[in-house]
């Protein structure tokens, strides 16, 4: 099974209503987020349009976001250099000295941080929608792909047998069990190697 089947199966076994109800959670979970995250923005950008921005139920258009040039990463830094709390408002502490080379522009010049973004934060979230933990309304959980307690437990025994090559790393392990101690390597080789094969058992 490819991810585009998973999704699509995902999206076919969840009705209307339960749509409406996985909206409301989501709107429910953007908003505890924005109460733990404080966003930061460049500094000449005016408080309407932070709150404007702030107040958004999710960022499709990606026209919506006020993104930082190289040059207000230049004057945000400086400004944090002469007064150290304005650090707090654009997130921009100091200027780096990589920033005065001709050939790096930030932050177009700075690629996304795979490790977080995918192999440490997507994968844990996947194994939730897998095993049935990822909502808290639990008629949520309930979806085509979702596996039931003892299909988690196998598929965890199934995935400590496999005989990766040395050269992976780590051996597999029991993924039900331990996938909070998972460095990213397990994480890695959890996504490119061993998951879809797993779940196409």
């Amino acid at each position: 099974m490819s991810l585009q089947d998973l999704q699509h199966a995902i999206s076919q076994s969840i009705s209307y209503k339960e749509r409406s109800e996985q909206r409301r959670g989501w709107q429910e979970y953007t908003w505890l987020l924005s109460t733990f995250i404080t966003y930061k923005f460049p500094s000449q950008v005016s408080i309407n349009q932070r709150e404007r921005v702030s107040q958004l139920p999710s960022y499709e258009n990606h026209d919506d976001l006020l993104l930082h040039s190289h040059d207000n990463y230049i004057h945000d830094g400086e400004a944090s250099l002469a007064d150290p709390t304005l650090r707090h408002t654009s997130g921009i502490k100091d200027v780096s000295p990589f920033a005065h080379l001709p050939t790096i522009s930030f932050p177009a010049s700075l690629p996304f941080d795979i490790m977080h973004l995918v192999f440490l934060n997507f994968i844990h979230d996947l194994c939730a929608l897998f095993n049935g933990s990822y909502f808290k309304d639990q008629s949520l959980n309930k979806h085509a792909a979702s596996l039931s307690n003892s299909e988690w437990t196998a598929f965890g025994v199934d995935m400590a047998k496999i005989e990766s090559p040395m050269s992976w790393g780590h051996p597999p392990r029991d993924i039900s069990r331990y996938i909070g101690s998972f460095k990213v390597e397990d994480l890695y080789n959890f996504l490119m190697y061993y998951m879809l094969s797993l779940i196409h058992q």
